[in-house]
């Protein structure tokens, strides 16, 4: 949206029910004015990973740039930026066990872009200003470990994924519904929205409840200045305002086991009663 302060003109494409991009609905996005298209490859609220290799051949047809987002997707499925056939693909370190505050971001070779920060002849004449050596180094580490680990981390992931999930169907039957598909979606994300007709769920302060206990998990709305707000991807999705609030994003990490995953269940057996 900030690329409308300079003019542009931003059209924005729509998800399905777990918040998949189909080439179809950005294909009617697409005219002749059209300069880029931008695509997470996984969504951050609910793991939707998109089919960004058949986004990136229906940007070919039509002479558009694409760019895609693949912060969630990095070290959770394979990214590699050639054979999905990306113009520009950003990551970010912090979200494979690297430093915060470095990320890489890659440009195709036959691209040709001015500099995005000017000032020296830095990073090859793209990028003024002094790198951050250190951050480099731990991000360059980072991708080694993960290069090494990347395929137990996804069994891993897995494997926690189903027990959370069979254990919130055993707790919560049909007043659980996820938002997050079982075969679209990256393994560490699972994104649900408990019945609130049904259950007593402290809408908009269910992440707060659970923090109380030592667990953290992402809200299905923010408190911001006093006020909640639900979601927009998860009112994008076709959620109303109050399933918005009473939902949570649960991820899984390399270091979290499977004591903690049942202590989640029974943690939100609690906080949640019928």
């Amino acid at each position: 949206m900030y690329l409308r302060k300079f003019g542009f003109r931003v059209s924005l494409a729509a998800p399905d029910r777990h918040g998949v991009i189909s080439p179809d609905e950005i294909e009617k996005h697409i005219t002749p004015e059209t300069l880029l298209v931008s695509v997470m490859h996984a969504n951050n609220e609910v793991g939707a990973v998109n089919d960004v290799k058949s986004i990136s051949d229906l940007c070919r047809k039509h002479g558009v740039f694409f760019h895609s987002d693949t912060v969630q997707s990095v070290g959770k499925t394979t990214v590699k930026p050639k054979e999905l056939g990306l113009d520009f693909m950003t990551m970010s370190a912090h979200k494979f066990y690297g430093p915060k505050g470095i990320g890489i971001l890659f440009k195709d070779e036959n691209v040709r872009i001015d500099k995005y920060m000017h000032g020296g002849g830095q990073e090859r004449d793209m990028r003024g200003g002094t790198e951050n050596a250190a951050s480099i180094a731990g991000l360059r580490k980072a991708v080694e470990i993960l290069r090494d680990s990347m395929e137990d981390d996804i069994k891993h992931y897995r494997k926690l994924n189903r027990i959370i999930r069979n254990g919130l169907v055993s707790t919560f039957g049909k007043n659980v519904e996820f938002n997050s598909g079982e075969n679209n979606s990256v393994p560490n994300i699972i994104n649900v929205t408990f019945n609130h007709l049904k259950l007593n769920v402290p809408e908009g302060l269910l992440p707060v409840q659970l923090d109380l206990k030592g667990i953290s998990v992402s809200g299905g709305s923010a408190c911001s200045s006093g006020s909640l707000k639900p979601s927009k991807v998860l009112l994008e999705i076709g959620l109303d305002e109050r399933a918005a609030q009473s939902s949570i994003r649960i991820s899984v990490g390399r270091y979290n086991t499977e004591e903690e995953a049942a202590k989640l269940i029974a943690e939100l057996k609690e906080v949640i009663s019928a």
